[in-house]
């Protein structure tokens, strides 16, 4: 999130924290196309951790851990 916030190239940075939607109005897919539109171009920062949720509900594997007992945080670029 520091990162994020020392670089003005950053357009959005989705962070496990605070929930986000792909989709409908106000989503991530919408706001993307509003910004290749007037810029060409968008950088999106993705932290370890964001939208585990949906990604663990739809891998069915809520509540599975790794070896050293940590939740088991999935690969959301998928």
């Amino acid at each position: 999130m520091y990162a994020t916030l020392g670089n003005s190239d950053v357009d959005f940075c989705l962070i496990p924290e605070s929930p986000f939607y792909l989709e409908g109005s106000s989503g991530l897919f919408e706001f993307t196309e509003q910004r290749l539109k007037e810029n060409g171009h968008m950088v999106i920062i993705l932290a370890e951790g964001a939208r585990q949720k949906h990604v663990a509900e739809r891998m069915d594997v809520v509540g599975v851990k790794d070896a050293s007992g940590n939740k088991l945080l999935l690969d959301v670029g998928l």
